[in-house]
């Protein structure tokens, strides 16, 4: 199997790539400048050449004998033999017949190229690229004149491209050893920063760091005690969730805002307390307990950690485990509604109304059997117990409200508390209560509840006089109650609850028709 290479070896590579296209695309620019220079040195050496050849006296001399000079022959070579940038001379006649060539051969033929023309006619120097009578070449032209400004002929001064291209390789060779240069230089730097780098994480990788800094947050987000973290000058450095929580009634809140809580919630305390590292404190309604330690390093404090219990979470767990006496509530109006029911067997009986009796008597059974369901279905007996309640109040109210078949809620379940399920269900049901209370026909109130391992789900059905699109919308945004001033507190606190699990609250209505109020928790609850 191909080993995964270290976070350091990936940043030397690309260090070192980014080294190397930096100065590769440097020198590939210092290249293309060179280029350009040594072509403009070419053109400047041969125009040069052919314009001070053709102001020599002895040149002109040369052009009007018609006959071969040693003298300036010799010359000739002498310049084509020493100057780098010159291969051929050539001295020519308005006729474009050389009089003269390094090949003494060509001496007497035709000029060879046809770009001639422009110095038979007298015009300006200038450079051209064409081919010779051998090779590609480039050349410089420029006209020779007599004492009375006769055009004598023309004298071409050229560089072969093969030369040309000769130059530009060494030059290229050269710009090749500098960035082999530069590499290894950028190869030795890029080794000693990731060393460097390596020291300073501690040998870890940057993926192992993270996933250890992500561990630390989530034991640290997980926890019931909030956590606050202040430097020497009472900064705030980190702040946990369950802090934030417990600060601010909320998950999530801006820097600035928690330092100033911090300041004023927490500072103040610790001053006025010097002596006492644990005390109790009350914020926004809730009692916590606070312990306050110094944080050292090398015999320095730099900081002080600050722990927040809530008190108030043992005080709800306390009560959510006595539900016993909902169930007590709701014994007690079972017994007072089944005194009822003997008395009103009994008066039957002593007016001699048999079957009169004998059909309560067997409505009686059946709403026995209705709460000998709810009992069966809901094994939280918190949550029975309070559905028995609403049961025996929708009877006083003359209200029929069912328990609808399959509905199901284990003892503990893993999306919602005690406290939260009652404050759903109590609400939605006290709700519907009020939907149908001015209704002229049968009063109806279904309650379904089911928990699986997908969701908890509870739906709350009417038959009220329904409500529009846009109250529907006003109420979700809880802008609108339509119980009038002071109320809509039940649907407040169930929007609470399914905000801070991330869950679904939704309502469908017509008016006329009755409304079907739905919550869904999908989020599993961290338990402590």
């Amino acid at each position: 199997m191909r080993r995964r290479k270290t976070f350091t070896e990936r940043l030397a590579l690309s260090y070192l790539a980014v080294i190397g296209v930096t100065v590769f695309l440097l020198l590939a620019s210092f290249y293309n400048v060179l280029s350009a220079r040594n072509m403009n040195l070419i053109d400047t050496t041969i125009r040069t050449y052919a314009m001070e050849l053709s102001l020599s006296p002895q040149v002109k001399d040369f052009f009007r004998s018609g006959t071969e000079s040693e003298e300036v022959g010799k010359y000739l070579d002498h310049i084509i033999s020493e100057e780098e940038y010159i291969d051929y001379i050539t001295l020519a006649d308005t006729n474009s017949i050389r009089l003269y060539h390094s090949d003494r051969s060509l001496v007497g033929q035709h000029f060879q190229g046809a770009d001639e023309g422009p110095a038979v006619s007298g015009e300006e120097p200038y450079v051209t690229e064409g081919k010779g009578s051998q090779e590609f070449q480039r050349r410089a032209f420029c006209t020779v004149y007599d004492d009375h400004n006769s055009i004598l002929g023309f004298i071409m001064v050229s560089c072969n491209t093969k030369s040309i291209r000769l130059l530009k390789q060494m030059e290229f060779f050269r710009l090749l050893i500098y960035l082999f240069i530069s590499l290894c230089i950028g190869a030795i730097l890029a080794r000693m920063t990731a060393n460097s780098l390596k020291h300073r994480l501690l040998g870890y990788e940057p993926a192992h760091i993270a996933e250890l800094f992500q561990q630390r947050e989530d034991v640290l987000n997980s926890l019931n005690e909030g956590l606050i973290l202040v430097d020497e000058n009472w900064t705030c450095e980190y702040m946990n969730i369950p802090a934030v929580r417990l600060l601010t009634g909320e998950d999530v809140c801006a820097k600035e805002e928690l330092q100033n809580i911090t300041e004023n919630c927490i500072h103040s305390l610790v001053r006025n307390n010097k002596t006492d590292n644990q005390f109790q404190i009350r914020h926004n309604d809730t009692v916590m307990m606070v312990d306050i330690g110094p944080i050292s390093h090398n015999d320095k404090q730099i900081g002080t950690l600050i722990l927040l219990n809530d008190m108030t979470r043992l005080q709800r767990l306390a009560q959510e485990l006595t539900g016993v006496k909902h169930i007590i509530d709701a014994l007690r109006a079972t017994t007072h509604e089944q005194k009822n029911r003997l008395h009103v067997i009994l008066g039957l009986l002593q007016l001699g109304e048999s079957s009169e009796a004998m059909n309560y008597i067997s409505d009686t059974v059946r709403y026995e059997a209705k709460n000998s369901h709810i009992l069966n279905s809901i094994e939280n007996k918190t949550v029975a117990a309070l559905i028995l309640g609403k049961m025996n109040k929708a009877h006083e109210l003359d209200i029929n409200l069912q328990l609808v078949k399959d509905s199901f809620l284990v003892a503990h379940n893993d999306y919602l508390s005690t406290e939260d399920m009652v404050t759903i269900i109590g609400n939605l049901i006290e709700n519907a209560f009020d939907a149908v209370a001015d209704v002229n026909r049968e009063k109806r109130v279904d309650l379904f509840v089911k928990c699986s391992d997908e969701a908890l789900l509870v739906i709350v059905d009417d038959n009220g006089e329904g409500m529009s699109e846009e109250i529907r919308e006003k109420i979700l945004t809880g802008s609108f109650t339509t119980k009038g001033e002071g109320h809509g507190t039940g649907l407040r606190l169930i929007r609470n609850i399914v905000s801070r699990c991330n869950g679904l609250l939704s309502i469908e209505s017509e008016p006329g028709e009755g409304s079907s109020f739905t919550v869904v928790i999908r989020e599993k609850r961290k338990r402590s």
